[in-house]
Formats: structure tokens, C-alpha cells, sequence
């Protein structure tokens, strides 16, 4: 996968998460609002805009730091060795 597709896939993935996040914990008040149960148009017209804003910074999030992840991941061996060598002494 190329950068940008990774960076893509990390953008999905992570305003997906965020967006089931938020209406997860904000949940009740859709449902009190699609069902009129005290809640008007004010609280929808401002839900929406959260829902969405959440979506959008954790899509810039995945997008940043899924590279960065991948990174750690396949360098992690050498990584892991030169901290231990550190660590035991046997570092430069």
C-alpha cells in the first residue's frame, strides 16, 4: 500500500471509530430528538455539527499517525534491539 493509501485507510477507520464514539456516547439525545421527547430542533441542529466535527479531527488523526504506526511496526525489531542493548549495557 502507498502512503496515501495507508493515510486514507487510517482516516476512514479512525472517523469511523470517533463517529460511533460520539453517537455512542451522545446517542440519547438523538433518540430524544427523532422522537421529540422534549428535545427540539436547537439540540439536532447542534448535534449534527459535533457528530460531524468529531469525524473530520479523527480523520486527521488516523490520517497522521497511521503512517507512523506502520513505521514503528516494521522497525520495531531493530528498535527493540538497540533499546536493549541499551538498557544491558552493550550500546555504543
Amino acid at each position: 500500500m502507498s502512503e496515501t493509501e495507508t493515510a486514507s485507510m487510517g482516516c476512514a477507520l479512525a472517523a469511523g471509530a470517533v463517529g460511533l464514539a460520539t453517537l455512542t456516547a451522545g446517542g440519547v439525545a438523538f433518540i430524544a430528538a427523532e422522537a421529540g421527547a422534549g428535545a427540539g430542533v436547537t439540540s439536532t441542529a447542534v448535534a449534527v455539527p459535533v457528530v460531524v466535527a468529531t469525524m473530520a479531527a479523527g480523520c486527521n488523526l488516523g490520517a497522521l499517525a497511521t503512517p507512523a504506526f506502520l513505521w514503528l511496526k516494521h522497525q520495531g525489531h531493530t528498535l527493540g534491539s538497540a533499546a536493549t542493548a541499551l538498557w544491558t549495557g552493550g550500546g555504543p
